[in-house]
């Protein structure tokens, strides 16, 4: 269903209490629906209903758990308990390989379940505890596969020998990734 906001009918601005579904063609009977009380003005109510899978510009449409497979290679990126970023051929069953996704504007960050972010720094792919510049990565989209761009210009990459996880002067396809939700039970729970 497409949800709309409905123009309130006194002072010509939108209504934040109120939405109109309609069917995907648009037509047939029009029923109100209630969104979810948020404190604030319009603007963030909205951006707090389309912030787990939407940046402030609409332009990522990332679901909010992850796993990050190479293109071309069947590897995964995974992070360990103890930070130390490697590469696996399959995630766990449990969903502790998956990264949960932090969008900042046009940019994104990646938080494995123990706290550790995928980080930049320098030339090298390591995890920090916190979340910065160097933690942040531009998102480039081509159909369903995604580069990932550091703040210095080089992009996440994965390859088959140890290191694993670096970062690469110029995107090529290993330098591409396909996104995969969580799923349990055949629930998509990213």
């Amino acid at each position: 269903r497409v949800v709309r906001i409905e123009p309130s009918r006194q002072g010509g601005g939108p209504r934040p209490d109120r939405a109109v579904q309609r069917s995907r063609r648009g037509r047939g009977r029009r029923r109100r629906a209630t969104l979810p009380h948020t404190e604030g003005t319009f603007p963030n109510i909205v951006a707090a209903h389309l912030a787990p899978t939407m940046s402030r510009r609409g332009q990522i449409s990332i679901d909010r758990i992850v796993a990050l497979r190479s293109s071309v290679l069947p590897l995964y990126v995974i992070v360990q308990p103890d930070g130390v970023v490697t590469a696996a051929d399959e995630v766990s069953e449990d969903g502790n390989d998956f990264l949960t996704t932090r969008l900042h504007g046009d940019q994104i960050s990646f938080q494995s379940i123990r706290g550790h972010y995928l980080s930049a720094q320098g030339d090298e792919v390591c995890t920090r505890q916190y979340c910065s510049a160097d933690e942040r990565f531009f998102v480039e989209r081509l159909d369903t596969q995604y580069a990932f761009r550091s703040r210095s210009g080089k992009y996440l990459s994965i390859i088959d020998r140890a290191p694993f996880v670096c970062l690469s002067a110029a995107p090529g396809e290993t330098e591409m990734f396909q996104l995969f939700s969580l799923m349990m039970s055949g629930v998509n729970v990213g």
